[in-house]
This record gives C-alpha cells, sequence and structure tokens, in this order.
C-alpha cells in the first residue's frame, strides 16, 4: 500500500465496536460547540438572536428525527411485523454486511484499484475528518464523477468505511482557491435557475465543508448500508414493500442533510441550498425542511441576517449580469 493510500487511513479514536444502535434517531454533530455555535459569512460574524437558541433549535429537531424513524419503524411492522430495532440486530450479520460488501465492490471498482489521489485534496479531506470529529477508520478515494455534485460514503463498521469524493469538485485548483482567493473571482458561486430558489448561491468553502459533513453523517449511522439492504431484506418471506424502501432512503438522507447543514459555519445557506434537493425527496420531508429553513433564520440575530440577505443579493445580481455580458 503506497504512501498516499495509507495517509488517507484515518484513525482518530480506536475503532467503535460493532453495535445495533447507530443511532438513526439522533443528530449527531460533534464538531459544534451547541451553546455558542460558529457562524460566519464571508468573513463576517453571525451572532444568535439569543442565548440557546441553536440549542433548543437542536432539540426540537431531535424530536422531530425520533418521530419520522417511529414513523419508519411502522411502516416496517405493517409491511412484515418486525420492529426496526430488530433489522438493525439482523444486519450486524455477516451474511447482509458481505451482500452489501459485495455490492459495493461492484459498484464502486475504485474500492479495490484506488489511484493515489492529489496531496492537496487528501490534507483538505483529512483536515475536515479531525474537524468533524470522526471516529471510524476511512479510505478517501477520488474520482470522476459527472453525476453528483457531492461525496458519497459506503461501507459498513466491519468491512470498512471508503469516502468517495468527485474529483470534478474536489480538485487542488479548487481548494487552493480557497486559500488564495483572486480578487477576480466572486467570493459565491451560483446554479442554474438561480430565480426558482433563494438556495442557488453558496460559498465554495461552505460547499466543499458540506459535501463532507453529508456522507460523514453516513459513515457515522452506517446509511448507506442501511437503506440499500432495505431493498432485499425479507421476514418470513415478506419483503418491505417500495413505499417502505423509498421513505427509508429518503429519511437517511434527510437526516444527513440534517447534520451536515448544522456543522456548516453558516447553516442557513446549506439549508436554502439544499432546499430544491430535498423537494425531490417524500413530500413529508420536504414540508418540513421549509420549517427548517424558517428555524434557522429564526436562530440568527436580525442585524446579521439583514446583512448576510443584502450580501447575497447584491452577490446574485453581479454574477447574473457578468452571466448575461458572457453570453
Amino acid at each position: 500500500m503506497k504512501l498516499k493510500r495509507l495517509l488517507s487511513l484515518i484513525f482518530l479514536s480506536s475503532f467503535m465496536l460493532l453495535r445495533a444502535d447507530n443511532f438513526q434517531n439522533q443528530i449527531i454533530i460533534p464538531s459544534v460547540d451547541i451553546e455558542n455555535p460558529f457562524w460566519e459569512f464571508a468573513g463576517q460574524p453571525i451572532t444568535q438572536a439569543e442565548d440557546n437558541c441553536f440549542a433548543n433549535l437542536i432539540e426540537k429537531w431531535n424530536a422531530i428525527l425520533d418521530q419520522l424513524w417511529m414513523k419508519l419503524n411502522n411502516k416496517i411492522r405493517q409491511d412484515i411485523n418486525i420492529s426496526i430495532h430488530q433489522i438493525n440486530y439482523y444486519l450486524e450479520g455477516d451474511l447482509f454486511i458481505n451482500v452489501y460488501d459485495d455490492y459495493c465492490r461492484r459498484s464502486y471498482p475504485e474500492i479495490e484499484d484506488a489511484q493515489d489521489a492529489d496531496f492537496i485534496v487528501l490534507n483538505f479531506a483529512n483536515f475536515k475528518l479531525y474537524y468533524l470529529q470522526l471516529q471510524k477508520p476511512l479510505f478517501i478515494i477520488v474520482k470522476n464523477n459527472n453525476n453528483s455534485l457531492f461525496s458519497e460514503a459506503v461501507g459498513t463498521d466491519k468491512k470498512g468505511h471508503y469516502l468517495i469524493l468527485n474529483a470534478n469538485v474536489y480538485n487542488s485548483e479548487e481548494i487552493t482557491s480557497l486559500y488564495n482567493p483572486s480578487e477576480n473571482k466572486s467570493k459565491f458561486r451560483i446554479e442554474r435557475n438561480p430565480n426558482t430558489y433563494k438556495s442557488q448561491i453558496i460559498e465554495p468553502a461552505n460547499f466543499l465543508h458540506f459535501g463532507i459533513a453529508q456522507a460523514i453523517s453516513s459513515v457515522i449511522h452506517q446509511s448507506d448500508y442501511f437503506s440499500k439492504i432495505l431493498r432485499v431484506f425479507t421476514y418470513n418471506k415478506k419483503p418491505l414493500s417500495q413505499e417502505t424502501q423509498e421513505f427509508a432512503a429518503d429519511y437517511v438522507l434527510f437526516q444527513s442533510y440534517l447534520e451536515a447543514t448544522l456543522q456548516s459555519k453558516n447553516p442557513l445557506e446549506i439549508a436554502r441550498y439544499l432546499e430544491p434537493k430535498v423537494d425531490c425527496l417524500h413530500y413529508e420531508f420536504a414540508f418540513l425542511w421549509r420549517d427548517f429553513i424558517q428555524d434557522i433564520e429564526n436562530c440568527y440575530d436580525p442585524e446579521d441576517l439583514q446583512a448576510y440577505e443584502d450580501l447575497i443579493s447584491f452577490e446574485r445580481r453581479a454574477i447574473l449580469f457578468s452571466s448575461q455580458d458572457d453570453e
């Protein structure tokens, strides 16, 4: 195994024991001081509207997540007369783990033949893993992927986890520009159809951080393994319904979005950016996300929020006018 591959194997603490409880009904955000979160936009600080505002938000959304988890549990019981907790114990067995591991190796051949990634990219990813306080060993793989903006994470606690970064996003040029910004380059990136959602403008540093944080959420909860294996899981020869499988997949994605957003330096920016993506999930998650955005807005000091709104409004107009000029 080459040196760079070794560098991508992270041991921030001892390997966690295999356990049936993957905390799938909880928000896990170890990198955040809940009482005094660090928020900023374009280098300007954002303060809480009042003390304990963010802590109260976490408590509220932990309760909502638990309710959604119980709803999934009820769907599973109705389908196959078994609890979600029992399924988690079944998934500890080698049979399911080996089936999923085989799926990962067929779907991601890079796992078997990983290429050396640029040291700048590995260093950036390692720094983020340290900040996010990941407590599981992880291989980092960089691959070209035109179909996804974000990174992915696959694997199990027993067989190992893999963070797969999209080389079109995570490359030395993109990362270097974060630390050596050009005077002529906007501090924000903007997606197509910016007038459809407020969400389509975002700072590159926040964007790159989110991609890794969202994937690490999957590692913490073994989410990809859980949602994928439900597609083939049967009990007394009865499979889960397509509706339940889709709800489970949307649930774990929703949880990862929550955790990655709340570990951002500007949660409102990320929450707005994700709105069109959450709108593609089950309608219940889409409606809840609008409430989540509002709750984050309510946590921001009104003056700081207005200063942020003014800046992104200016940046959006500047980028749009620049795009028109180029055409």
